[in-house]
């Protein structure tokens, strides 16, 4: 290499990293910009949309039984869905039940289990262990259309099963244990809290994104 590329190079070499720092420099600047004029999103993404005064597309109207017209008109483009809110279920006798069904499903354990407050007849698991948010969460194996589509022919058991059927094949199976007779105050809102959930889903319709991601 001569004397005269060596100068040339080494220039060449300065010039680029000056260019480098002016860029990250920059991206920090705007950084700092947008996050005093934005803001950072939080851990909890509805935390940060109610506080921006900003409606979250993707989380249910805390105040009503249904979600938002935003989430709605979501859900509908993108083929979603999203269960109302048992809390929101009608302050009567079905709406205690429609509660206590969501009870059952989050906090199985602590109703069934073996330390169970009501039966000791489960193995400790809790249904939303696979049923994610008490069956009420997209890609969670949820409980959308399972009020629309039972009773249906299940090749595992040969048979039409209707909901009480398939709601105890969880109970023998999943959770290793005995299943609910029929007439049962948790098997009724157990029924009560799935039906709610699938109250806007048609007869024989179906929900996207149901399984698991």
């Amino acid at each position: 290499m001569s004397q005269e590329q060596q100068p040339l190079e080494a220039f060449a070499s300065l010039h680029l990293s000056v260019i480098l720092n002016i860029i990250m420099a920059l991206a920090m600047f705007f950084g700092v910009i947008i996050t005093l004029t934005v803001g950072w999103p939080d851990w909890d993404p509805e935390t940060w949309f109610q506080r921006k005064g900003n409606p979250n597309p993707y989380a249910v109207d805390r105040d009503k039984s249904r979600p938002d017209s935003m989430t709605m008109a979501v859900s509908s483009k993108l083929s979603l869905w999203e269960g109302p809110n048992a809390q929101y279920a009608p302050q009567n006798d079905t709406g205690d039940l429609i509660r206590y069904g969501r009870e059952l499903i989050a906090n199985t354990a602590a109703y069934l289990g073996p330390g169970g407050s009501v039966a000791q007849i489960t193995n400790g698991m809790n249904c939303q262990n696979c049923h994610l948010n008490a069956g009420n969460k997209i890609w969670g194996n949820n409980y959308g259309a399972v009020a629309s589509t039972y009773p249906k022919f299940r090749e595992r058991s040969g048979q039409v099963e209707d909901l009480y059927k398939r709601v105890n094949d969880c109970m023998e199976r999943s959770l290793n244990g005995q299943a609910l007779t029929t007439g049962s105050r948790e098997m009724q809102a157990i029924r009560a809290y799935i039906e709610w959930l699938g109250k806007d889903v048609p007869k024989k319709g179906n929900t996207q994104r149901r399984g698991y991601i």
